[in-house]
């Protein structure tokens, strides 16, 4: 039975700025080169016979001579292992050599033949943005047949390719890359995909546990396997603070779901029996946590009729902003002396 083993992996970023979190960012730009690391050791411990990188190699199409070096060392490791990789959209002006073991494929759709497999691969094409997945013949249908392809499934821009064009590919496994979560291995006709997801989340729209896919590809099926890195997770807890009337009993609420290793956004929501001091809590949470920031979407009880009656300039500004919740919200909190923190921050 023809069988072949690969680790599939994807938008590693390397050497990512972090700028939404630039007080830790040094730290986590090197937790970063040690994920990949990580995924070297498990290419050894889980004996693959091909690890596939499906673009996005770089967060910007450059890396620091460490990082370079680091890589290289690391490939260097496996070098019994065979290595695909593929760039994307953010390798724009790439210009590395990694060490023979690794086949970069160029834009123009080509193929490695293996033993019981062939491997084909284009990377990211800026001059025309089109999937190469549209333009696979397959060789020999009597080997196991896997594509690296980076891309938007079912969308409009970058490199985009249908559910359609994977149920006609041909091929045993697809392994994709540009999406930067991990949602289980699908199946459209005979083909096996998935996106890999990040190794690393990098900011808190890219929450979670995130890591690298096993995968034993068979002739008619695949069995895949998610596993974890261990990297520190980006988390975004919504914390109830009904009936919780300091920002000292709101942190104690905060500390029974956190631990010191990941990045936490606290999202407040509710109605508190007391003032909440948002910047208090930020600072009281940033010394005992990894990293923390606070999002403040609790309500006040106030009485906005009784307000709007006084003879102050808090009741002048209610009585003309009544009509608009959120300004309504934000200016009340302002003039409070308290710092507003929106969605965005």
């Amino acid at each position: 039975m023809k069988h072949i083993r690969i680790l599939h992996t994807a938008d590693l970023h390397i050497d990512t700025t972090f700028f939404s979190v630039s007080q830790k960012a040094e730290l986590l730009k090197h937790e970063l080169l040690e994920a990949f690391g990580r995924i070297v050791n498990i290419a050894k411990e889980k004996n693959v016979d091909a690890i596939l990188i499906s673009g996005d190699i770089t967060d910007n199409g450059t890396m620091s001579e460490a990082s370079y070096k680091f890589m290289c060392e690391a490939f260097n490791k496996i070098s019994h292992i065979p290595v695909f990789a593929i760039l994307g959209n953010h390798d724009f002006g790439f210009n590395y050599t990694f060490p023979e073991n690794v086949h970069l494929f160029g834009t123009d759709l080509d193929l490695v033949s293996l033993k019981d497999a062939d491997i084909y691969g284009a990377s990211f094409n800026f001059e025309r943005d089109i999937s190469p997945l549209k333009e696979l013949v397959i060789k020999d249908n009597d080997k196991i047949n896997i594509m690296l392809c980076h891309g938007t499934l079912n969308g409009n821009t970058d490199n985009p390719f249908l559910t359609s064009d994977i149920e006609k590919s041909g091929l045993n496994y697809l392994a994709l890359g540009h999406i930067h979560s991990f949602e289980g291995l699908d199946k459209k006709g005979m083909t096996y995909y998935c996106y890999s997801g990040v190794p690393m989340g990098r900011g808190f729209d890219e929450l979670g546990e995130k890591g690298v896919i096993i995968a034993d590809i068979y002739e008619n099926t695949v069995e895949a396997e998610f596993v974890p890195l261990g990297s520190r997770k980006f988390v975004e807890l919504s914390v109830d603070c009904a009936g919780l009337s300091n920002y000292i009993e709101v942190a104690d609420k905060v500390y029974e779901s956190t631990n010191e290793k990941d990045l936490y956004k606290v999202v407040l929501k509710g109605t508190p029996s007391g003032y909440i001091n948002v910047e208090t809590l930020n600072s009281v949470l940033q010394e005992k946590l990894f990293y923390a920031k606070v999002v403040d979407k609790t309500k006040a009880e106030v009485n906005i009729e009784e307000l709007a009656k006084e003879q102050s300039l808090v009741g002048y500004f209610v009585k003309n902003a009544m009509n608009n919740q959120k300004a309504l919200e934000y200016g009340l909190k302002a003039l409070n002396g308290e710092r507003i923190y929106t969605d965005e921050d």
